[in-house]
């Protein structure tokens, strides 16, 4: 480990950098100390940073991706909830329905079964009379 660290240091001061520098060329310093040790440390948790950074850039990416998927999604079942893409029924026609037909029209629409046939009737008449 210390003939690395000497190498390192031997490097620096060919290129004329100051121990602990990145790329760029800058003035030396007069004071010659033994502080090095601690160079290949320091890089190790530069580049740590460096790497969790990253990461972080990462993972804010897939959650705004994640959040426009839920976006798009949510908006795909707002207008299923609207009716917008569904037929239109007219009201001669809900009466003649049976209930269990009336229940899937109301589970289309995103309105409750529950009831009796006279009050699914209403609501999915309601339902259409609000919407267009």
């Amino acid at each position: 480990m210390r003939k690395r660290r000497e190498e390192a240091k031997a490097k620096r001061e060919a290129d004329g950098r100051a121990p602990g520098a990145d790329a760029a060329p800058v003035k030396e310093d007069s004071s010659d100390s033994d502080s090095n040790d601690g160079d290949s440390d320091d890089e190790a948790r530069m580049q740590e940073k460096k790497a969790k950074a990253a990461q972080k850039l990462d993972a804010s990416k897939k959650s705004e991706a994640s959040k426009k998927k839920k976006e798009k999604a949510m908006a795909k079942e707002a207008e299923d909830t609207t009716g917008s893409n569904l037929p239109v029924i007219k009201s001669i026609d809900i009466k003649k329905m049976n209930p269990t037909a009336i229940k899937d029209a109301l589970k289309e629409r995103g309105e409750s079964t529950q009831g009796q046939k006279k009050d699914l009737i209403k609501r999915l008449m309601d339902f259409e009379a609000a919407r267009g």
